[in-house]
């Protein structure tokens, strides 16, 4: 173990010291971009916003319950390992070029947190995985330039951040299946009235089923409407063998109960 952190200590001096200024610039730019998960918040928002309704503030939660468990994690370990900071630990070290932390080293807990957000991200939408692991992945790497963790730290981030990332799912789904859910089913019909079959095949099929459905919806009240797939002319089609049906057809239409239209075909 001591050979490990030695190394792990001498690679992390190896970064830094290899640290230019554009490196540093963007290690700053990203690490307040990730304080306290902002840029995160802020995607998880933007996604609840383009997805919509339900599933976009489910989708949201997945990646928030990443990040935030991800987080608390990795500062529960860091108090039980008490690992100092490399800024603290190594002699002769380059100070922080932002403020020095005050709290221990391992794991990273905004590693975590980014890779905790990234991966359940990537699970929602899964378009998206590649720049929200990139993301994540540039989070991680600014934590050993700007000298205040160590390469290991990063790693342990990482480890923690995925682990809950993979979880977060499984998580919100368990919670959604808490809440009840209002199910509004629309009965209808998609009506190719000319595929794989003739013309008068299909017709031999939908003249019963018009008739069955009049029967069922003058009979039965709580049956409240029927979707004609947007078209007019299967009445046509049911009409011109069965012309009789024609004002029990008008009834229901203006009623409002037989939904066709608006489309022709």
């Amino acid at each position: 173990m001591d050979q490990l952190l030695a190394f792990d200590a001498r690679l992390y001096t190896a970064i830094v010291a290899a640290r230019n200024p554009l490196i540093a610039v963007a290690s700053i730019v990203i690490t307040y971009l990730n304080f306290q998960g902002l840029q995160w918040w802020l995607l998880g928002v933007a996604m609840w916003r383009a997805r919509g309704g339900r599933r976009g503030l489910w989708a949201a939660l997945t990646i928030f319950s990443g990040m935030v468990l991800a987080w608390a994690t990795a500062e529960t370990v860091k108090r039980i390992v008490e690992r100092p900071r490399p800024f603290l630990a190594i002699p002769d070290a380059l100070r922080p070029i932002i403020p020095p932390p005050s709290s221990y080293s391992f794991p990273s807990g905004d590693t975590a947190l980014a890779f905790g957000a990234a991966v359940a991200f990537g699970r929602c939408f899964p378009r998206f995985r590649p720049f929200a692991l990139l993301l994540a992945l540039a989070v991680g790497l600014s934590r050993i330039f700007v000298g205040v963790h160590y390469p290991l730290d990063v790693l342990g981030g990482v480890i923690v951040g995925t682990a809950w990332g993979l979880a977060a799912p499984p998580i919100v789904s368990w919670v959604l299946r808490l809440y009840p859910w209002r199910a509004f089913v629309v009965p209808h019909t998609h009506w190719d009235r000319e595929w794989f079959e003739r013309f008068e095949s299909f017709r031999a099929r939908l003249v019963p089923m018009v008739g069955s459905l009049l029967d069922l919806l003058e009979r039965q009240p709580r049956f409240r409407s029927f979707t004609f797939d947007g078209q007019t002319i299967p009445l046509e089609d049911h009409l011109a063998v069965r012309p009789v049906d024609r004002p029990r057809i008008e009834a229901l239409v203006r009623a409002g109960r037989l939904l066709v239209g608006p489309w022709y075909v």
